[in-house]
């Protein structure tokens, strides 16, 4: 009897541990992130920042419009900081070209995947139209600012056009999925706050979009 005891606590005490994980530490790099549960997804709560595939190759990094530009002719996975300042990376991660999120080698985390098309649909499904409550509670512009009621904690850090201008700051917040509109047009999930709503976009393959990763089932 005290052993069945003890096994019983012993997988309710892993399952509460489980339950109770509110972080993922990425093996590749060290770096942590945060994250929640949103009825049957978990997402990261914060964007992704690897510089690396999962084999450990290194992505290729980008510090001007001209090279930007360059990768996006060459199909050449790339990234590049928000504002090409390197201590912006915990708030905002980095920003991939679709080259990146496409490429074999895998850049999310093993047990993570970027997510389709569809799943950002169900993520709309159940947390309504409305932006607000996706959005983080600072540095979105003109008093803006989410609720973060789910702990997606959305910063808007815009992205990058295919020429390698930056656009969107401060009032959007985009991130690349795995499903085409159609060829050179990826969908993309997009948070705009001068309309206060969620939708499906799509831009070129060439844009520097923000990328949120989403457990395995």
């Amino acid at each position: 009897m005290k052993t069945i005891f003890f096994i019983c606590a012993t997988l309710l005490s892993m399952t509460l541990s489980a339950q109770l994980q509110k972080t993922f530490v990425d093996p590749r790099d060290g770096q942590k992130y945060p994250i929640c549960k949103i009825d049957r997804q978990v997402f990261m709560s914060r964007n992704l920042a690897t510089k690396v595939f999962r084999n450990g190759d290194s992505l290729l990094q980008i510090t001007t419009n001209k090279d930007w530009f360059e990768a996006q002719k060459n199909h050449l996975p790339a990234w590049r900081y928000f504002n090409d300042d390197s201590t912006t990376i915990e708030k905002y991660g980095l920003l991939y070209n679709w080259f990146a999120v496409t490429d074999p080698r895998g850049l999310a985390p093993e047990g993570w995947h970027i997510p389709s098309k569809l799943e950002f649909e169900e993520l709309i499904q159940t947390v309504g139209p409305n932006a607000d409550e996706l959005k983080s509670k600072t540095d979105w512009e003109e008093n803006l600012n989410g609720t973060n009621l789910y702990g997606f904690n959305a910063y808007p850090c815009g992205l990058v056009k295919d020429t390698g201008k930056p656009v969107g700051q401060e009032w959007s917040a985009q991130f690349w999925t795995t499903s085409v509109k159609k060829k050179y047009y990826p969908y993309s999930f997009l948070l705009l706050v001068k309309e206060e709503k969620l939708n499906i976009s799509f831009y070129l393959e060439g844009s520097g979009l923000s990328i949120r990763c989403i457990r395995d089932n």
